[in-house]
């Protein structure tokens, strides 16, 4: 190294193709090669200089480090001091170079006393035997005298054999899966386990890519070689412990996790990951300990702050804490520091309904999937509380973007199929029922409620069909008969009372078939009987008259039998303009089936032709609150209300069938009788 600052300034910057890592992302130090030799063979170094640095092995070059102004003796002195190599390009002019002696003496005063520098003898064309000094004799030696070629191969082998080559691919590896690109570091990490099989570092972070690629059985055979070979060393613990929580088996991760967190409590690494596979395993508790440690060393992690909102809103959710408004203000950290996290606009969201906030919920998972459109959670999260709020067409929406994205999601086709009822599209309902039970045949709710749907499009029997098959599950968990669709639908069908009847008279599941069978063959047609008769006009008396015979012939304690008996009997009564006959059956009728919306129907009819408004009236909207879909019936009521000079109620109902029906063929009827009115809407 023989020349001015000035002509060091001057010289070639490094080559723009050197892209190695400006630090190595673990803390480590990158490796460097410092090169020293004599100026006047410069136009042979930078060539090697050049492909070294191509090949990726970092060097330090005079010409590329020293700027004018530069000390050259402090800038040499760093340059040494950070680099883990020495190449001494000998030759003739070499051998007589004083800042060649001076460097090698450096380094080798620094070798002897820490070993942390080596030294190889590069011999340049030209260079003779005589030309390598005693001291690096026994010295590593790369020859360029036969060929350049054979001296760069030589070169690289040098690094690709020792371990601070393996340093050098390891870096570039960590730096790779810092970046996310997992793909390209795990092969990288294999190179350096195949050089020295002993890199420790490398084999924990192939560890974590696995993980992360979702290879865990090979991630498990790393992490247990480390703690097999490693035992004192937390982070190998560590990441065995989250591999194996990760893998189900909790008994072993959580051991490694608590003796990992034990051995190094100041270890925040190691917390946070133990945080990340308690919440995994559904400790709550013990997660939250961990992700408030790191925030208290750290305020800024805010994946420990989104960790934490999790860990509390589980614990919320279970009634094991009130922190609801700490997991709130954890989420808010998080979406102000990271405003495009979706799953944090999401969980903001749910907290924020927890806390009764609807509005501001439904503003963040709108966030959510604005940032993520195909976030099924969000969507599903949104639709509920559209419904919740009124918004049944917005519910709808997003219901079906869900199921878009999750199509065999049985909760998700359950819900689209209710608000697919409310809306009253009952052939769409239908077909998205039976839908749910092709996913899911047990789901006995989802029959009860197609089972209603069913008849109100007066498909009787293939209702009665399904709802057999919910009275048969029912027998067979009790637990069902609390649910409220059970029930409704129950009460919608005479079918279902007898069943009922049925098993309080001492009938199994086992003899349930039986009494379908009966009521399709018995019931089912005198109830057809009774149609087939109102239908006709004038009354066929005769045949009227065998009628009421055969219906008042019914004898039985079955509350299906008697719902048939008195629901015909008061329909043949009203129709012959007998209304306090009809009034009386219809209300045994209500007395043994409470959700018959039909038979309420009917009972208002008789009240309201028998003058009797005010209880008219209430059994239409007794009828509507059993099926709130049916536009024809709020048309109907309003009328009512609106005859009987109740004008307040009959635009609060005309406001309801706008709201529920806006595209009927009646809506702008409705529209004007309101703006007569002189309603606000």
């Amino acid at each position: 190294m023989e020349a001015s600052t000035a002509d060091y300034a001057s010289q070639l910057a490094p080559p723009s193709e050197s892209n190695w890592l400006s630090a190595m992302s673990l803390g480590k130090k990158k490796t460097t090669l410092f090169l020293s030799y004599s100026h006047k063979d410069r136009d042979k170094v930078l060539p090697i200089a050049i492909d070294l640095e191509r090949s990726e092995i970092p060097v330090w070059l005079d010409r590329w480090e020293l700027r004018a102004g530069d000390s050259i003796i402090d800038k040499v002195n760093k340059g040494i001091g950070i680099s883990d190599y020495l190449a001494v390009f000998l030759s003739p002019s070499a051998s007589k170079s004083k800042w060649v002696r001076a460097e090698v003496n450096a380094v080798l005063i620094r070798e002897l006393a820490r070993k942390s520098v080596s030294v190889l003898v590069v011999l340049l064309p030209q260079c003779r035997d005589k030309d390598v000094p005693a001291l690096l004799q026994d010295k590593v030696r790369i020859d360029f005298r036969t060929s350049y070629l054979t001296g760069v191969s030589d070169f690289l082998e040098v690094f690709r054999q020792t371990k601070k080559a393996a340093d050098l691919l390891f870096g570039r590896a960590t730096r790779l899966l810092v970046d996310g690109q997992v793909d390209k570091a795990i092969p990288i990490f294999r190179a350096v386990l195949e050089k020295y099989p002993a890199h420790y570092e490398a084999m924990n972070n192939l560890g974590a890519a696995y993980l992360d690629k979702g290879e865990d059985d090979d991630a498990l055979s790393l992490f247990e070689t480390l703690v097999r070979e490693q035992p004192n060393t937390a982070i190998y613990k560590n990441g065995l412990g989250v591999v194996l929580v990760k893998k189900g088996l909790l008994e072993r991760g959580l051991k490694e996790l608590r003796e990992s967190v034990s051995m190094a409590p100041e270890d925040y690494q190691c917390r946070f990951s133990a945080g990340k596979s308690f919440l995994r395993a559904g400790l709550y508790r013990e997660a939250t300990v961990e992700y408030k440690v790191v925030i208290q060393h750290d305020p800024e992690n805010i994946r420990a702050w989104y960790g934490l909102g999790q860990a509390l809103s589980e614990l919320v959710k279970s009634g094991e804490t009130d922190e609801n408004r700490n997991a709130i203000e954890a989420y808010r950290k998080v979406v102000a520091s990271e405003p495009g996290f979706a799953d944090a606009f999401n969980n903001l969201g749910s907290a924020l309904a927890h806390s009764g906030n609807l509005v501001e919920a439904r503003q963040n998972w709108e966030q959510a999937v604005s940032l993520q459109p195909r976030k099924p959670d969000a969507h599903r999260n949104l639709a509920r509380v559209c419904f919740h709020l009124g918004h049944v067409r917005e519910s709808l929406m997003h219901f079906k973007a869900a199921l878009s994205i999750e199509p065999s999601n049985v909760s998700d086709q359950y819900d689209y199929s209710r608000v697919l009822g409310r809306l009253g599209r009952k052939e769409d309902a239908i077909r998205e029922y039976y839908k749910v039970l092709k996913l899911d045949p047990n789901h006995a709710v989802a029959r009860a409620e197609l089972a209603m749907v069913l008849r109100s499009r007066g498909a009787m029997e293939q209702a009665v069909y399904e709802l057999s098959k919910v009275e048969l599950q029912a027998a067979a968990e009790p637990n069902l008969k609390e649910a409220k669709s059970y029930k409704e639908a129950k009460s919608y069908f005479a079918i279902l009372d007898m069943a009922d009847s049925s098993v309080q008279t001492g009938f199994t599941a086992d003899t349930f078939a039986d009494a379908v069978q009966h009521a399709i063959s018995v019931t089912w047609p005198l109830a057809k009987r009774v149609k087939d008769l109102l239908e006709c006009d004038p009354l066929d008396q005769e045949a009227m008259a065998n009628l009421i015979q055969d219906l008042k012939s019914m004898k039985s304690d079955n509350p299906a039998v008697g719902c048939i008996l008195h629901d015909g009997l008061g329909a043949i009564a009203l129709r012959e303009n007998n209304f306090r006959d009809a009034i009386g059956h219809f209300r045994k009728s209500v007395e043994l089936a409470p959700f018959g919306k039909w038979t309420h129907e009917n009972l208002a009819a008789a009240y309201w032709k028998d003058g009797q408004f005010g209880h008219a009236i209430e059994e239409w909207e007794y009828a509507i609150e059993i099926d709130p879909s049916d536009c024809l019936l709020m048309l109907r009521v309003a009328i009512a209300y609106g005859k009987h000079g109740l004008v307040t109620q009959a635009i609060q109902c005309y406001e309801r069938f706008l709201e529920r029906c806006p595209k009927h063929e009646m809506a702008s009827t409705v529209r004007e009788l309101l703006d007569k009115y002189g309603s606000a809407s």
